[in-house]
C-alpha cells in the first residue's frame, strides 16, 4: 500500500511537471497542445494537438523506477510520438556524482535533448544520431548510457502497454514494430 501511495504521489508530480513541459516534449505541435488524464500501469499522459492524439508523455522514474549508474534516482520526462519516435526529453532530477561535479550542465542538456528523434522500434546500435548531437557525455560515458537506456526502456514499456506495438502480423497499419 505504501509503495502504491508513493507511486501515485510521484505520478501526480509527474503530471504537473509534464503539463508545464509539453511544448518542450512535443516541440513540433505548437500551442494547441493539451494533456489528457494521467493513466496508470504504468503512468503516462495522453497528449493531444487539438483533438488528435499525438503521443504520450511520462516520467522514466514513474514508469521504470530509473536509477543512475550510482544507484540513485534518475528522472527524465519523455515525449513519445504515436509513430514510435522520441519527440522530446527533459532531465528533471538526478543525483549522479559525476554529472554534478564533472560535467558541464550545457553538455548534459545537449545530450539529453539530443535523445529526441530516437526510434524505439530500432535497437540501440541501429540508432542514427543527427550530426552534431553527442552520442554520450564526455567523462560520463556509463551515466550517458544509463540515461539513454532509461528513456528507451520506459518508452518501449509505454508503447507496449498502450498497444502501440499492435499486431503487425495481423496487418495493423498503425502498429509500431519493436
Amino acid at each position: 500500500v505504501l509503495l502504491l501511495a508513493m507511486f501515485a504521489s510521484h505520478g501526480a508530480f509527474a503530471k504537473d511537471q509534464i503539463s508545464v513541459d509539453l511544448p518542450r516534449l512535443f516541440p513540433d505541435h505548437g500551442t494547441e497542445l493539451r494533456s489528457g488524464p494521467l493513466t496508470v500501469t504504468p503512468p503516462a499522459v495522453e497528449v493531444f494537438a487539438g483533438n488528435k492524439l499525438v503521443g504520450y508523455a511520462f516520467s522514466t522514474r514513474s514508469v521504470t523506477q530509473s536509477v543512475g549508474y550510482s544507484g540513485r534516482p534518475l528522472d527524465i520526462l519523455v515525449g513519445l510520438g504515436i509513430d514510435g519516435r522520441i519527440t522530446g526529453t527533459h532531465l528533471v532530477a538526478h543525483e549522479e556524482p559525476i554529472l554534478v561535479i564533472g560535467v558541464r550542465p550545457q553538455d548534459l542538456e545537449a545530450f539529453v535533448s539530443g535523445l529526441a528523434g530516437l526510434d524505439i522500434r530500432l535497437q540501440t546500435r541501429e540508432q542514427k544520431r543527427p550530426e552534431g548531437v553527442p552520442d554520450h557525455v564526455v567523462g560520463a560515458t556509463v551515466s550517458s548510457t544509463v540515461i539513454k537506456d532509461a528513456v528507451l526502456r520506459s518508452a518501449r514499456t509505454i508503447a507496449q502497454t498502450r498497444g502501440m506495438f499492435g499486431s503487425a502480423a495481423a496487418g495493423d497499419a498503425n502498429a509500431v514494430t519493436p
